[in-house]
């Protein structure tokens, strides 16, 4: 897990989606996820398993390995 402390609100989402260029594929947990923060991102990294980025307000919450189970 990790947690950036971005500038600005601006600045955390910028930094949200230039992340998406190392990913090798996204948006497939979106569901499970969405209402977490301002902006989300999940997929899986080339260097991990799935992963969750969530952009809330001036910060970057990331979350590594993600495993989704149904109850």
């Amino acid at each position: 897990m990790f947690l950036v402390n971005a500038q600005s609100k601006t600045i955390a989402s910028t930094r949200l989606h230039a992340i998406k260029s190392a990913f090798t594929q996204t948006g497939f947990m979106d569901k499970e996820f969405s209402g977490l923060g301002n902006d989300i991102l999940t997929g899986k990294h080339r260097d991990t398993k799935e992963i969750v980025i969530v952009a809330k307000d001036k910060y970057l919450l990331g979350v590594y390995p993600v495993t989704i189970r149904k109850l």
